[in-house]
């Protein structure tokens, strides 16, 4: 089986394995809410309390994802040049850029410039820079970020599903809820009245992203439809790089 075939496939498995924790901290409900009251001004805050931090675990298997996502299309690189019947050089790589205006060079310094036909083509047809394929850049970047420090996954919001709060009125219920964090942990203070932590039941889990400073791009900008999970995140990720081996081993990627 072709190199660039067998990384991704160990990409696909680690995403798998990401998945599987991700799903599998979500249902054990590592975190609670905790109200806290304030007596100077009369209100509750409920405040999101984590017991137990997965992000290390995460940032590894994202390292181990985006490592050989990236290396598969570098090594696809080296393939194309072999099969045509060049020798690839130790500057031999996926064309990758920041703009496609820069294509040419990154052409002609991975000596992928020697390719005809189709195989050449397509680097025309599809540019690998940032501009037109951020998905595909973004591989590049994060696996730059990696071998320098640890990607960051972070916590930008907290799902919560049926939160009941018994008030001196009556109950109140909230139905399923996507709350940004304030300050780090807090949110939907104002709450009028002191509330006890027995007062309310919910259930609650975070939903990890990849930091848009590691990314290089605000994710929601660039990519609207696309949910903000890290697990979907690295997926899209992935299916950038499959993309490119599909076109060149057709049925190979499955």
């Amino acid at each position: 089986m072709r190199s660039s075939l067998l990384k991704l496939k160990r990409a696909k498995q680690h995403l798998d394995s990401l998945e599987s924790v991700v799903t599998e901290y979500r249902s054990s409900h590592p975190n609670a809410l905790s109200a806290q009251y304030d007596i100077s001004t009369g209100r509750t805050s409920w405040v999101v309390l984590i017991n137990e931090d997965i992000r290390e675990e995460i940032a590894l298997l994202l390292g181990d994802i985006i490592h050989n996502g990236r290396s598969s299309l570098d090594l696809l690189a080296n393939e194309l040049l072999v099969d045509a019947g060049l020798t690839p050089t130790r500057n031999t790589y996926y064309p990758l850029a920041e703009n496609a205006a820069q294509l040419q060079d990154r052409l002609t310094r991975t000596g992928l410039i020697g390719l005809t036909g189709q195989a050449l083509s397509y680097f025309s047809a599809h540019p690998p820079s940032k501009d037109q394929n951020p998905a595909l850049y973004s591989l590049h970047a994060l696996d730059i970020v990696d071998k320098h420090r640890t990607i960051t996954p972070v916590t930008p919001f907290v799902e919560i599903d049926h939160l009941v709060v018994i008030t001196q009125s009556g109950p109140l219920a909230f139905g399923k809820m996507r709350m940004q964090l304030e300050n780090g942990r807090c949110f939907l203070n104002g709450i009028p009245g002191q509330i006890q932590d027995s007062d309310f039941s919910c259930s609650s889990f975070p939903v990890f992203t990849i930091s848009d400073n590691d990314l290089g791009f605000d994710w929601q900008l660039i990519f609207p439809n696309e949910e903000d999970c890290v697990v979907s995140q690295a997926t899209l990720l992935i299916n950038a790089a499959e993309a490119v081996l599909a076109h060149f081993y057709p049925g190979s990627t499955n």
